[in-house]
Formats: structure tokens, sequence, C-alpha cells
């Protein structure tokens, strides 16, 4: 794999691309004009009069911070924004670089159709001024950017190029700052009079095709612009299929001055002969009294047996994703599903429109919710299972012949998905995958908040995760190129027991698959009751826990390698099991016969006789020994609420900013929940519900995950949520277990049980004052292959001094607790 570190966070590059991007193509003059202007010059800003302006005068800064796939990133200009300590910048004016050195903001001027074009834009800071006469709102439509800071306030990027990125700014009267953290070595800034207080754009639908004889309702993603200083609720829709039916649904709220991609239902309801080509048109117009134009898209009509499109209702966030899906000739319920993932840029119609339908074998190619910047982790991966889950409802087929495959960036998914959802795949056809995204070496540790830190960024690490996939045949396509190929060919020679590999020939996508079903078909996943041996290795249950009938449902140290192996003697009817770093496991019972009595031996001491009677035999490590429990105590971290702060953004979560702080903290609680929301959508297509404090009534919610953004002191919800919570953090000080940890420029992420539930947790996102909070704002939390723990404490320093300003990071116990648990301090207690 090749990659690099020229973008606001360190991004997989296609190296061809990234050549003819970087090395290979020359600097335009025509794009770029450099212009010589006296020291300390701020260039004139720009007068917004018309109906747009596209910004062509900038100061540019080459790259000064550290960023990385890390929570901490080390930047001197978000540092100067945090402490309010930000003046505009002037031409000349220098500026100290995170190891030390010194550069200099630039005029730049940008070209033809406005785009501006450097070197120094990979990762480099961009800022201009933009003068209104007025308070007015304006579209903000940029593109190369990882964010923007709009008068201080942080608002999404658009790091993929794509163009599809709006968002409603206010401008105030007088001068206003643009100030554009660059990803992508260029960026084009443009802004636009909006024409309607509420708009429906076009440009990032997330659609399907409709299926001749199907009437049941399909999503639509639309994004909704919301050009108003209120909320958008309660709004009512209404789509309306030509030839089909119309549809009134209540869409999702719209956070003031925001964007959300909502969820609109359309109902074909398909009339006899009324859809006679291959084409229709679907319209959505507001059916209440909100103030915006209808809209129009058209969708395609497929045949059953044809190429199809599918949208389905994340179960994360209630998003619509997509994926695309090629019915098997003769489907029947022994046909099998090859599930195929798209290379980088690669998207899953492009990929199967280079395939014919094949005999007993659908084809199915999940989008992983973003195809730009898609790398098949985290949430990518679970757009897998998600899309395999829906498609099981519009085709036949036997969960057992369930196949996995992809090339490069998807050879690298498949290996990933093998890792963490092996009992999904009865075969894995990796071709030209890579592993990591660095090398392979730790780095040097001294104190116990670094060494907490770097177990947090190796819990990511695929390599140990390999050993799940021998519950799959493999099939590595090889590369004798591709040295990285010939190092896993060696490595699974050594431990896979169905392991094959294949010389990749000078073959075509047709070719190809016909080798690749050659071997998938050969293999069936066995049932539960066939699995004589189950094995599992996990750095949280929260991502993978489970292999057939076994289950790891806690660790002793907690983000750490843990691995739990067991072996059915049938003829003993002996369960004989060895475990490293497992607090807790279960034994699911339900493939035996009621009644039968089994031993379970653990870790070389016996644990008892059980009858079993279908239900799991759950097991919890106690003062060295295993006990029989009847369950997981209700309060214990469990797979399906394991901790860590992104988990918080699951289950639907709902994000409630606080308004009872300074108007600066409460502005910033909006603006910080209002740039996450954004950011779900760019890198995840995702979607999240915002709420004021004063408004959010938890019964509203119940079982939903709940991110609050302030403290104790400026967020109204936190008494209901997180009274009991060990960890407690108001304007003069953080608590954790009433050790205190005092200052007013503190920023605290944590994630603890919402009470009541079995399956929600809360989050925190906030800091003691507004310096700590402000520390938050750029915090990578939807950067894939980033990870954090259940707590991180540090100051507003950190965002000069990384790592060193930390003053505690680790996690809650089993139990959710701080002792017995592992969260780590900086300095030792007085």
């Amino acid at each position: 794999m090749f990659w690099v570190s020229l973008s606001s966070e360190i991004e997989y590059q296609n190296p061809l691309r990234l050549i003819d991007c970087w090395m290979f193509k020359p600097l335009c003059l025509s794009l770029l004009i450099a212009t010589s202007l006296l020291g300390g010059k701020i260039p004139a800003a720009q007068e917004f009069t018309g109906d747009q302006l596209v910004v062509d005068e900038f100061l540019v800064l080459p790259r000064v911070g550290r960023y990385g796939r890390v929570p901490l990133h080390v930047d001197p200009l978000q540092a100067e924004l945090a402490s309010g300590d930000w003046r505009p910048p002037t031409l000349g004016s220098e500026v100290s670089t995170y190891d030390g050195k010194k550069v200099t903001w630039q005029e730049f001027q940008a070209g033809e159709e406005g785009w501006l074009e450097h070197t120094t834009l990979w990762g480099g800071y961009a800022y201009a001024q933009v003068k209104s006469a007025k308070r007015q709102v304006a579209l903000l439509e940029a593109s190369g950017h990882a964010m923007v800071f709009v008068n201080g306030e942080p608002r999404a990027g658009d790091p993929y190029l794509t163009g599809s990125t709006v968002l409603p700014i206010m401008l105030n009267p007088g001068t206003n700052e643009l100030l554009f953290h660059a990803a992508a070595g260029k960026l084009r800034v443009k802004l636009s009079r909006p024409t309607e207080d509420v708009i429906f754009d076009l440009r990032d639908v997330t659609k399907p095709d409709l299926v001749h004889d199907e009437t049941e309702p399909v999503w639509l993603g639309v994004v909704v612009v919301n050009c108003r200083e209120q909320t958008l609720r309660d709004a009512q829709v209404k789509t309306t299929v030509a030839g089909g039916g119309d549809l009134t649904a209540k869409v999702d709220t719209v956070p003031p001055l925001s964007v959300r991609k909502v969820a609109i239902p359309v109902l074909p309801n398909w009339k006899a002969d009324s859809a006679t080509s291959d084409k229709t048109n679907v319209e959505f117009a507001w059916s209440d009294s909100t103030n915006g134009k209808p809209a129009k898209i058209e969708l395609s009509i497929v045949e059953a047996s044809e190429q199809q499109t599918r949208t389905f209702r994340s179960k994360l966030d209630g998003s619509v994703q997509a994926y695309r899906l090629l019915p098997a000739k003769g489907s029947n319920d022994e046909a099998g599903m090859l599930v195929s993932l798209h290379d980088a840029d690669e998207t899953p119609t492009n990929l199967l429109s280079k395939l014919q339908a094949a005999a007993g074998v659908h084809l199915l190619a999940p989008t992983g919710r973003r195809v730009e910047g898609c790398d098949w982790e985290d949430w990518s991966a679970r757009d897998v299972l998600e899309a395999l889950d829906d498609a099981a409802k519009h085709v036949k087929y036997d969960p057992r012949r369930t196949w996995l495959r992809g090339t490069n960036t998807g050879g690298h998914g498949v290996l990933r998905l093998g890792g963490i959802a092996a009992d999904r795949w009865a075969a894995l056809a990796p071709r030209d995958p890579w592993l990591e995204y660095g090398g392979d070496e730790q780095t040097d540790v001294d104190t116990p908040v670094e060494e907490m830190l770097e177990r947090v960024a190796w819990s990511n690490r695929l390599t140990p995760l390999l050993r799940n996939t021998v519950s799959s045949a493999l099939l590595l396509e090889e590369d004798k190129s591709n040295p990285l190929t010939q190092e896993l060919i060696k490595l699974f020679r050594a431990f896979h027991p169905k392991f094959e590999s294949r010389t990749l020939d000078n073959e075509t996508p047709e070719q190809n698959l016909t080798e690749v079903l050659k071997f998938v078909t050969k293999h069936l996943s066995p049932t539960d009751s066939e699995v004589e041996e189950a094995d599992c290795v996990t750095f949280s249950p929260g991502v993978n826990s489970q292999s057939r009938w076994l289950t790891i449902l806690g660790q002793e140290e907690q983000w750490a390698l843990s691995r739990a192996a067991v072996k059915f003697d049938r003829a003993r009817n002996l369960f004989l099991g060895l475990t490293v770093n497992v607090k807790a496991l279960s034994i699911e019972t339900s493939q035996l016969k009621s009644d039968t009595v089994v031993e379970v031996a653990l870790d070389g001491e016996p644990v008892g006789e059980f009858a079993v009677d279908g239900r799991p035999l759950t097991f919890l490590r106690h003062d060295e020994a295993w006990q029989l429990v009847p369950s997981l105590p209700a309060s214990f971290k469990r797979p399906a609420r394991y901790g860590g702060l992104r988990s918080v953004f699951e289950n639907n979560a709902v994000l409630v900013y606080g308004t009872n702080g300074t108007p600066a903290e409460s502005q910033w609680a909006l603006a910080k929940a209002r740039y996450d929301a954004e950011t779900m959508l760019v890198r995840l297509n995702g979607s999240a519900e915002i709420v004021a404090d004063k408004v959010f009534k938890p019964e509203n919610y119940r079982d939903r995950n709940v991110v609050l953004y302030g403290n104790a002191d400026t967020n109204l919800a936190w008494p209901v949520l997180l009274s009991t919570s060990p960890a407690q953090m108001r304007r003069d000080g953080v608590w954790i277990d009433r050790r205190p940890e005092l200052g007013d420029d503190l920023a605290c992420v944590f994630v603890h049980p919402r009470r009541g539930s079995s399956k929600a947790v809360v989050g925190v996102i906030g800091g003691t004052g507004i310096n700590g909070m402000r520390t938050t704002d750029r915090l990578p939390v939807f950067v894939n292959g980033t990870n954090f723990p259940d707590l991180l404490l540090y100051s507003s320093q950190s965002l000069m001094t990384g790592n060193d300003d930390v003053r505690a990071a680790g996690f809650f116990g089993i139990a959710w607790t701080v002792e017995p648990g592992e969260i780590v301090w900086r300095d030792a207690a007085l």
C-alpha cells in the first residue's frame, strides 16, 4: 500500500493519481497568479453584492500542523482560534509550525473558473475576506478543503472534490473571515444568494431504481438546505411518481443555517401497464407552509431480473444508503451471494456493469456509504453487512453460500470484513489487498498516557485479526510484482488451513469472475452444530466478538488484544477452552439437544457440569477463577455497548447542544453539533438529529444514543442523563471519580451508559470554558481508522504540544466504573 499525509487527515491515495497531481503536473500559471505586495497588507475584502461571488484573492500558508489517524492533532493556527488570540493574517507574516520552523503567508489569486491550485494547498491554509453591506444568508459552495472556519465557527469541507457540498452561512455587516484548511491541492470558493428559505439540493441524492411489480415504498436520501435561523421541524413532503402513487410523510428536522440529508419515502404503486418506459419522474414538494420550491428527479425502471440499485434505512443513523444488485440466473433458495467491494473511486454501478448475470449466484456491490474516501473501515465495513441483510429481503439465497471479493482497497476490505465478521463468509477472495495504514513498528512510549494512546491507536490494526479468517476459505489472487502480496502469501500459508493463491493473468473482468466463482462456489459455511472449534481474536468486543457459538463479552484489559479458543469434544460433551485477556464469555447451546449435560473447562481449570436448555452458558472471571452466571449483569459493558467515543454517533444518535452558558458557549455548542452532523454527511453519507437542551425530552429518544455538547453548567440535559456518572465537568474543572483536574481551558470527551437502556450510551464533547470547548472543534471522530478511548482529558495547550498535555486517558472498567478501570493520569495524585 502507498499512503501519504498531504491533507489535513491521512488519507489513502491512489499512487498514480498522486503522481499526476503532485510530482509531474507543472504549475499552471494560467490558474495561479502570485502577486507581490507590500508586507503587512491584507488583500482587499471582496464584496458580496450580487447573486454570486467567486472568491479569487487569498492569503495562503503552507502546512503548519501535524495530523494523522490519532485523536489529537497539533495545529498552531487552531490553537490561536481556540484561545481567542487569532488575528487576521497579513502578507509576509510568519507562523511557527508544529516542529519549530517558520512559514509565511503569501498572496495568490485564483485563475480560470475560480480554481486556486498550488502544492501549498496540500494541508495548508487559505484565508479570504468577504464584505457584506448587511446581515444576510449566503450559500457557501467550496471544494478541495477539509473544513473551513466561517467567522471562527467550524463548518464541513469537501476534501474529495465532489463539488456537492453547500452550506448556508451568515454574513455579518462589514468584513467576514473565511479560513480554509485545504486538503486536495486545489481550492474553489463561491458564494451565492439563496432563492428560497428551504432548498432541495439534488447534487448528492441517494436514489433507488424502481422495480416492476413491486409496490412497497422505497427511500430517497435528499439534501435539504435550511437557510433560516430556526430549526426546520415537523415539515412534510409529498412525493408523486409519474404512473405511480402519491405519499406524504414527515421528514427529519434540519438545524438552523445547516444542511441534512433527509429520508423521503416514495410509493411506486404501479398501475397496470402504466410504466411503459425505462424512466419515470418523481416530484416532491413541501405539503405544509414551508417556504420552498418543489423538485423533480428521474428514476430508472427495471425488471426484477435486471441489474438494480436498492436503498435502505441504516440502523446506525437512520440515513438512506444504497447498493447495486445483479440477480442470479435461475434464482432459487440454494443460490449463492457474491459480494464485491469496489476499489477507491470506483462506483458499484461501474463495478457490476462489466459483468453478466451468473447462474445461481447473485452479485452485490455495496457503496460503503461513500465512494469518495471509502476504505472499507469502520462504518464503511458495517455498510456491507447492512446491504447484505437488506438484499436478503429482495432475492432468495442460501446464507451459507455467501462469499466476499474485492481488489486493492476492496481487497483490504475483504480482509477487514473477514477479520471482524468472519461467520458471514464461506470464502474470501482478495486481490492485491493492502493491510495497514502505516508501518508495523510501534513508536517509543515514555509515559502511561503515551502507552494508553498507543494502545488505542493499535486497536485498529488488521494483521492480528487475520487469524479469524480461518473459518472461511481464502483465495489470494497473486501479483508477482507486488511484494506485499508475496508477504501475505507466506503469512497465510503459515496458519490458514483453507488457503490458496493464484497468479493473475491478463484476463477480462468476466474471466476473472469465472475464476473466482470456480473457487468460492466450492465452499459452504457450516452450521453451528457442525462446528467443533471456535476461535475469536479481537481488540474490542464492540467491533467483533463472535465466532460461531462462542462470544467474547468483555475484557480484562480494555481494547488490548484478546483471544478465546474453545473446542467441543462431542464424545465427552466437553467444552475445553483457552483465553487471553478475557473477562467474560458465553457459549451458545441451542445447537445441542435440550437437557444435554456438558462439562466446561477453561484455562486448564474445570468450571463444572451443566444441563443445557437452549440458552447460552455465560461465564465471568472472578478472582482468577471462572464462574457460571445467569447472564452478564445489566450494568456491565457488552458487545452492543462497549464504549469508545466514536460509538456514541451510532444507534441513531441525537446531538444535544447546551443553551445555558454564556452567549459564546451556547453559540459554540450549536456550531460544534452542526459541524459534527455536517461532517457525518460529507464523510459517511450520514444523518444526525440536532436538538437544543431546553427542548430535549429523553422519553422521545428512548434507547437512542445522546451526545451532549458543553458541560454540567451549560447543558440543561446533563442532570437528567449524567447525574450519576463518575466523570463530571463544570466550568472550573473536571472530576473523575472525585479526583479533580482544575482549570478553565480543559477539554474533555467521554462516553457512559445511558440509564434505563441496555444498549444506549451518552457521549460528552465539551470543555470547562470556551477555550477548552473550542479545542474540540476538529476532533477527527469521523476519520476512518482513528479510535478514541472511553475518556480523554486535555487542555487547549494540546493544540501546541500534542499528547504531552493530555491530563488523563483510558477506559472505564467492565462495570463502567473508574476503579477498577484503566484511566491513566499525566501527573501523580497529590
